[in-house]
């Protein structure tokens, strides 16, 4: 968690660079509220069975400022994997690829994300429709946190598991293309690069399995950090993302060094809005 502290840390001049009355206009506007509903599947481009692929539907709370800030937070309504199970005795593949993905986890409230982002650094007014491919205004930033719930089983060994993932990316907008049909919203494609963690916790990280431990992952470890590098296109409601993620080799099958994951999913601002009433603040 120190990595961690110190990235966010050296992170924060990056998300200051107004001065104090550029960013007062920035959040000079309104914000718009939403419910929010998406439906997604991830799968490992190594670990294809059923039982390590992620389908799940979430329903959350999302607000947008300026059209430039976004974030909201999402709870897990839907799951296809009520626990994680290996088939086998020396089946321990199924758990890495459960912390590479670890939305493919139980059905429960208790999992859920927390995000903030934005489309670029620079003020809405500020910038130019035709604005060339290096233009600074074409990057962002995102930020996400999430809280996965599950229970891994094998040899009659059943822990509670918790898994906590952060991802801290920066952002580029390659393409914006928008359709002649207003509802029909638009086409945007980006790239994005950065940190990424997951952490164990529950059951599973009591000092008293520690040695259960190595049966799951062949490693006691609790805490792994790693970069991510992807492609996320998205038109209208649907998107399609493929991320590339390295973690440190720790020989646990299915997470260890380089993983790639592709995501599809559709995702939908409910009718209920709310504006922020400004004269009222």
């Amino acid at each position: 968690m120190k990595l961690t502290f110190q990235f966010i840390v050296l992170l924060f001049p990056l998300i200051l660079v107004y001065s104090q009355e550029e960013a007062n206009e920035l959040l000079d506007g309104k914000t718009k509220v939403y419910l929010e509903t998406n439906v997604n599947f991830a799968t490992s481009a190594e670990d294809t069975r059923s039982d390590s692929q992620a389908g799940f539907g979430t329903l959350g709370l999302k607000f947008q400022r300026n059209d430039l800030m976004y974030g909201g937070v999402r709870f897990t309504v839907f799951s296809r994997n009520d626990s994680i199970q290996a088939t086998t005795n020396t089946d321990t593949k199924i758990f890495g690829s459960n912390l590479l993905i670890p939305s493919n986890s139980s059905n429960s409230l208790s999992n859920f994300s927390i995000y903030l982002g934005t489309k670029s650094f620079y003020r809405l007014n500020n910038i130019d429709p035709e604005r060339s491919l290096f233009d600074w205004s074409r990057f962002g930033f995102y930020a996400e946190y999430s809280l996965n719930n599950t229970t891994w089983e094998i040899n009659d060994i059943s822990l509670a598991t918790n898994i906590s993932s952060l991802s801290i990316s920066g952002m580029y907008r390659l393409l914006t293309l928008e359709f002649d049909e207003e509802e029909n919203g638009d086409a945007v494609l980006n790239l994005n690069f950065g940190y990424t963690n997951r952490r164990l916790s529950g059951d599973y990280a009591l000092d008293s399995n520690s040695e259960l431990r190595n049966t799951f992952l062949n490693t006691e470890k609790l805490n792994f950090t790693g970069y991510n590098i992807g492609v996320r296109l998205e038109v209208s409601n649907f998107f399609g993302q493929f991320d590339f993620t390295r973690f440190k080799d720790e020989g646990i099958s299915g997470f260890s060094g380089g993983q790639a994951v592709i995501t599809i999913g559709f995702n939908a601002n409910l009718n209920l809005s709310a504006k922020e009433n400004v004269a009222t603040r």
